[in-house]
């Protein structure tokens, strides 16, 4: 009997468009069984809704991709890093192929012509665009596939940043560089005829984040503006923070830092938050959109995490280490109240808020395990710490807030927890599965749905979570 290797990628599924859960599919099925002669599978991804699954498989030198139980065509190698993709509502493909010294972006099983390399980075939103980075002749640039047809940016020296997509999938936003200059440009273009709605040029830029909300499409990126060395990544000097949308022609800048980590916009689009480094020193920096000089910093700390902001605007919650142990910090935007710090941990991973805002949920370790710690965000209520297991991922509230659903694994067993966010306490352990992947609600949060593979067999899991 051929030993199965089946080497684990746990894919980042989209996050779910409102108008795609009426299409989560809330039928436990069966999408696909792995064939006994396919020894060496990899690549597993389930589509946001569920209803198809892709993967990636290595047979007598040749590689493949299967969508469903429809094996394609044979290639040198698919699917280099992340670029096997399905689109949100399941119903395309897209991933990249090797067949000698070329490469291809495969769209729904139809091969485009050969460039030196290709980058999915990913469909729209909406699903109806995919997004490519190309390589070709030493210069590269950003290809969409519509259904308008295929698009193509200008070509220049090289790709800061993958490509991707605004909320509202009208807008993508991309880095090139002109190494000859020594410069970087950022641009928005209109995600089918590539029109350019806004390009700005400094010494370096780095990753962009975005917030569509009542004020427009509003986004942030650091800048350096001071050239050096051969390209543009080697740009010395400060680094600010730039506020910039697409109904205005000025940019707004914040103050300068040694470091400076573009994070979050709040779901307001009235207040910005980032890490920053002076004199080797950590902070959490708050700022107004309309007065960005005038910033709040938080710490300073020896390090600090991604920041998360609440549903509500009006929250930051963010990881912090300090005096060897990880705790977390919230934060009203508007400092009515002070900081307040959670229990401290060895470990601990970006938290989650509720949907009405009050509580926050996170991953923690303490004693080389892992538990889920939930708790009002603002400390008025003790954290409760769950059960503790070999390993917890992906916490996510019910719309209510009264659950909180993660994964977790325990003694090689994997499977998903759904657990009481006041107290911590289990309220059920779904089926034990060889693999699980990121778990969603339904729109009612009665059921928590999910992909994952037992034995040969890629389900799509529904579970009752309605406990009522």
């Amino acid at each position: 009997m051929k030993k199965f290797f089946l080497f684990l990628f746990v894919f980042t599924l989209y996050s779910l468009p409102s108008t795609l859960y009426s299409q989560l599919n809330l039928t436990e099925t069966k999408l696909a069984t792995i064939p006994d002669d396919y020894q060496e599978v990899s690549k597993i991804a389930f589509s946001a809704n569920g209803r198809k699954v892709a993967y990636k498989v290595r047979k007598e030198g040749k590689e493949f991709v299967v969508v469903g139980n429809q094996a394609g065509e044979l290639y040198d190698k698919v699917v280099k890093e992340m670029s096997l993709l399905i689109s949100p509502d399941g119903q395309r493909v897209a991933y990249q192929a090797k067949r000698g010294e070329k490469e291809y972006l495969v769209f729904n099983g139809q091969e485009s012509k050969p460039y030196d390399d290709v980058s999915p980075s990913g469909f729209s939103p909406d699903g109806s665009v995919i997004l490519c980075e190309i390589g070709e002749g030493g210069k590269y640039f950003i290809l969409v596939n519509s259904p308008a047809g295929e698009k193509e940016t200008p070509r220049y020296d090289y790709s800061g940043d993958l490509p991707f997509f605004s909320p509202d999938s009208r807008i993508i936003f991309y880095i090139l560089e002109d190494q000859e200059k020594r410069e970087r440009t950022i641009f928005a273009a209109d995600a089918r005829t590539l029109e350019v709605k806004k390009e700005r040029t400094y010494a370096w830029v780095g990753a962009i984040r975005t917030n569509l909300g009542v004020n427009g499409l509003r986004f942030i990126y650091p800048i350096k503006k001071e050239k050096h060395g051969k390209f543009a990544f080697e740009a010395k000097g400060k680094v600010s923070l730039v506020m910039s949308d697409l109904a205005s022609d000025k940019e707004k800048e914040g103050p300068s830092y040694d470091q400076v980590s573009s994070d979050a916009i709040s779901p307001d689009g009235q207040r910005v938050v980032y890490r920053a480094g002076k004199e080797g020193k950590n902070f959490l920096v708050v700022s107004d959109w309309d007065s960005p000089s005038r910033v709040k910093e938080n710490g300073p700390y020896d390090s600090v995490g991604q920041p998360v902001l609440s549903p509500n605007s009006l929250v930051v919650s963010y990881p912090v280490f300090k005096d060897g142990k990880w705790c977390i910090v919230s934060s009203a935007l508007d400092g009515s109240l002070p900081e307040r710090e959670g229990k401290s941990y060895e470990r601990i991973e970006r938290p989650v808020f509720s949907p009405d805002s009050s509580k926050i949920a996170y991953p923690a370790m303490k004693d080389g395990k892992w538990c889920v710690v939930s708790s009002e965000w603002d400390g008025s209520v003790p954290h409760h710490e769950g059960p503790v297991y070999d390993m917890v991922v992906t916490p996510i509230f019910s719309p209510d807030g009264a659950k909180v659903i993660y994964r977790a694994r325990k003694e090689g067993k994997r499977f998903i927890v759904i657990a009481d966010s006041a107290t911590g306490a289990v309220m059920d352990e779904g089926q034990v599965c060889d693999e699980v992947w990121e778990p969603r609600l339904s729109g009612d949060g009665k059921f928590v749905c999910y992909g994952a593979r037992i034995g040969r067999e890629l389900w799509w899991k529904v579970e009752s979570a309605d406990f009522r």
